[in-house]
């Protein structure tokens, strides 16, 4: 019951520091997919805790070098800077992630005895 207070809690304070510190305001869509990126991280790091670590500082420092080579002056489109950490996850996923299998218990209910 702790991790999932924990867990909802850090989700919670997460998303303030999204709309009130990053963006200043709740726009609709602002997370862009970001959720996807994070289940590409718990698939690379085969539902381990410190694996999936790793598999987020990756993604999160792909995400954290697209924002800063929109300021370069490249003759690339912004779209397709945009779309690095997302091609990444993909890339990343067709090669470690094609042998990840998942856990015995996903997607069956909890009931107690």
């Amino acid at each position: 019951m702790a991790a999932i207070v924990a867990g909802g809690a850090l989700a919670g304070l997460g998303g303030a520091v999204l709309s009130l510190q990053e963006v200043g305001t709740f726009t609709d869509g602002m997370t862009n997919g970001r959720g996807f990126i994070a289940l590409a991280a718990i698939i690379v790091g085969r539902w381990m805790p410190f694996p999936t670590l790793l598999g987020c500082l990756l993604f999160g420092g792909v995400a954290a070098l697209e924002l800063r080579v929109q300021g370069w002056d490249l003759p690339v489109s912004s779209y397709v800077i945009q779309m690095t950490p997302y091609l990444a996850a993909l890339v990343v996923l067709a090669g470690i992630g094609r042998g990840a299998r998942l856990p015995a218990a996903i997607g069956t209910a909890f009931t107690r005895n």
